[in-house]
């Protein structure tokens, strides 16, 4: 079930905020105990998900779209 998650979801930790510095990745890396570990992930791999990313829909777009306030 793992894959069946949001594909924002599936691409943690790679978001931007997170890619912007070390800093940031080792402060991420300090709640999250899979930065760092585990499958290691190739630059193309990480550069496909994130164009994935912008292509899906995001909740707040969604919510906007369908009027729920």
């Amino acid at each position: 079930m793992y894959d069946a998650r949001p594909l924002q979801c599936r691409a943690f930790p790679f978001w931007d905020y997170i890619l912007c510095s070390e800093e940031a990745w080792k402060n991420a890396g300090k709640d999250c105990p899979g930065i760092n570990n585990g499958e290691l992930k190739n630059k193309e791999g990480i550069e496909n998900l994130l164009k994935q990313i912008e292509k899906e829909p995001v909740i707040e777009r969604e919510i906007r779209r369908i009027g729920v306030r």
